[in-house]
């Protein structure tokens, strides 16, 4: 079951971050063509009998109100169909205009603001004066230009049209990008309902796609559910499967799924599979870092210190993942990430500010998580407290005092005042200072040193490192005799077992040379009157 669990965080590594080519739709550039559009027909507005097309840009501009009303015959007149071939003539000028229009649709938007007033149209783009580029559809063929050329219009004048250079590429990027037979069909029976730029046929099949895909991945994942997880972590895995894994390739398949439903660049500008794609990565992200958290978070109490961070240290990182995810979509769609980022630093800045103190102690949490100077369950003393750490949270510490109240400590304090962790110690100090009386004899005073230290190298636990016994000083009342060993030991209450025990033998080996310890005596000293007073 572990490999089980490691193949499913190993999923990671093949999760792609960055959105295919195909998949990006500009969304400001599109936004932006539109608005401009907008501006430049209700500036212009149209006579109504100024419907020869004059120029490229009035051409263009009624060609798409006949596109926008679906009237493609009023339409096919802004075509020039002269010298196409049989077979393609015989499709007819409405259905040729109707169909470049939809591949057209699907790959770009007219920017009428590039078109020319001017009857002669542009004169300086490389092009034959009779003709200019309207742009250029990518397929399977190159880049295919479409182009407006001035023609006859019968009458002696010359008006512009689609060129019918163009309108005979258009049965071979139907073949390639055009809607199948039966979508036309289906699109004649189905109420005249346009939602999302997109047809009804396509809103229909849409939504079939969205209920399908969820109930068939639904459907899939329920026996990986059924799988006998470790309970420590068998919320998360199924949270993983049911939510990451699921949706991932929910988002995945209908981004995919959007690209064969022939729908118009507006339409992808509202359903985008660019923003599907990092919906997928997001969920995906963010089951996996519950599932890694979970699994570390079920060391226990080995790690008490670590999971209390874990689960505030998860949100952060899910957070982070949603807004680099966001700034990468929005950098796809044209936005200008400088701005959004100067608006997030604002913001940013403000909130620091308000929360100065409360991140102080964040970041004084994570500073204790790095370099773990104290963990649960250690005595210590920080400053004049002394007590045992009970918890260490993201904002304060919890120091449980020797009379069994609990003192809460800011994480910002422990970086601004002295820690003392007595659970460090490797070693315990062993020290005595024996007052021998005056009267000692010098040879016994010599014989109970060497027994003494006799005494600490016999016993096991006393370290070589400073083990020394020694007359350290000749006082007025007293003969000072130190003793000082280092012990083998670190737990406390081993420590006072070993300590009592060596006391006694310093006792009776006192005894046995036969000497006293020494009384502290006070001299008192009378004066004045009493001193004089007569016997």
């Amino acid at each position: 079951m572990r490999t089980l669990v490691i193949c499913m965080l190993a999923l990671c590594s093949i999760i792609p971050t960055q959105v295919p080519a195909d998949e990006q739709v500009n969304l400001a550039e599109v936004s932006s063509i539109d608005g401009d559009t907008e501006a430049l027909v209700e500036q212009l507005k149209l006579d109504a009998k100024d419907n020869v097309g004059r120029s490229p840009l009035t051409a263009m501009l009624n060609l798409r109100k006949a596109a926008i009303a679906e009237d493609w015959q009023q339409a096919a007149k802004y075509a020039d169909t002269r010298y196409l071939d049989k077979d393609i003539a015989a499709i007819g000028g409405p259905e040729l205009v109707r169909r470049l229009a939809l591949v057209w649709n699907q790959q770009r938007i007219i920017d009428l603001s590039s078109l020319s007033d001017s009857p002669e149209g542009h004169l300086d783009d490389g092009l034959p004066s009779y003709r200019d580029l309207l742009g250029t559809i990518e397929s399977k063929m190159g880049e295919v230009p479409i182009y407006i050329q001035r023609v006859p219009d019968g009458s002696g004048a010359k008006v512009w049209r689609i060129s019918n250079a163009s309108l005979s590429k258009v049965p071979k990027l139907w073949e390639e990008f055009g809607y199948p037979p039966w979508a036309d069909s289906l699109e004649q029976i189905l109420p005249d309902i346009h939602m999302f730029y997109m047809k009804n046929w396509q809103l229909l099949v849409f939504v079939l796609l969205l209920v399908f895909l969820w109930l068939a991945l639904k459907l899939l994942a329920w026996p990986l559910l059924r799988l006998p997880f470790p309970a420590a972590y068998a919320k998360a895995c199924r949270y993983f499967i049911d939510f990451g894994l699921r949706y991932f390739i929910y988002f995945k398949l209908l981004a995919f799924s959007i690209n064969y439903l022939g729908l118009s660049i507006r339409a992808k500008a509202i359903i985008n599979p660019a923003l599907l794609h990092y919906c997928g990565v997001a969920v995906f992200g963010i089951a996996l870092i519950e599932l890694a958290t979970a699994i570390y978070m079920q060391k226990g109490d080995k790690q008490r210190f670590s999971v209390a961070v874990a689960r505030p240290l998860a949100t952060t990182l899910k957070i982070l993942l949603v807004l680099v995810l966001f700034l990468m979509w929005m950098k796809g769609a044209g936005f200008n990430i400088s701005a959004v980022l100067a608006g997030l630093g604002i913001g940013s800045l403000a909130v620091a500010l308000a929360a100065q103190k409360t991140l102080e102690n964040v970041f004084g949490a994570f500073t204790l998580y790095v370099a773990r100077p104290i963990k649960p369950g250690d005595f210590c003393r920080f400053g004049d407290v002394v007590g045992t750490v009970e918890e260490i949270g993201l904002r304060s510490t919890l120091i449980r005092k020797l009379d069994r109240t609990i003192v809460y400590i800011p994480n910002s304090e422990f970086s601004a005042k002295h820690l003392e962790n007595f659970a460090s110690i490797d070693r315990r100090h062993y020290r005595k200072l024996l007052r021998l009386t005056l009267d000692s004899p010098p040879e016994k005073i010599s014989a109970l040193v060497a027994a003494l230290l006799n005494l600490l190298e016999q016993n096991d636990k006393v370290l070589e490192v400073a083990r020394r016994v020694h007359l350290e000083n000749i006082e007025q009342d007293a003969f000072v005799v130190v003793v000082n060993a280092y012990l083998d030991v670190v737990d406390f209450d081993h420590f006072k077992q070993l300590e009592e025990a060596l006391n006694m033998a310093v006792i009776e080996a006192v005894a046995e040379h036969g000497m006293r310890l020494a009384v502290p005596q006070t001299a008192v000293q009378l004066e004045g009157a009493l001193a004089a007073k007569p016997g």
